[in-house]
């Protein structure tokens, strides 16, 4: 899931942990921000938890992303519209 907002994307852990493991070409900036520190752990206690990214070029490039489901986009619908 993303929250897309005027100056920034948050982005579900679950997803970032998805995309470490395609082959799409990540921001540098992206990468460091997540897996900077060394090992990170996702797991049950924290993977719908949201990291925020608020340079233009991790904007574009999370808004490119199309299987990742935006909040705004689905937050109206109904369950038989869902």
């Amino acid at each position: 899931m993303k929250i897309i907002t005027e100056n920034a994307v948050y982005v579900q852990k679950n997803d970032i942990a998805y995309l470490h493991h395609t082959d799409l070409p990540i921001p540098a900036s992206i990468f460091m921000k997540v897996f900077g520190n060394g090992v990170v752990i996702i797991d049950d206690s924290n993977r719908y938890e949201f990291e925020k990214f608020e340079d233009a070029n991790e904007i574009d490039f999370f808004n490119s992303l199309d299987w990742i489901v935006d909040y705004n986009s689905v937050k109206d619908l109904s369950d038989d519209e869902l």
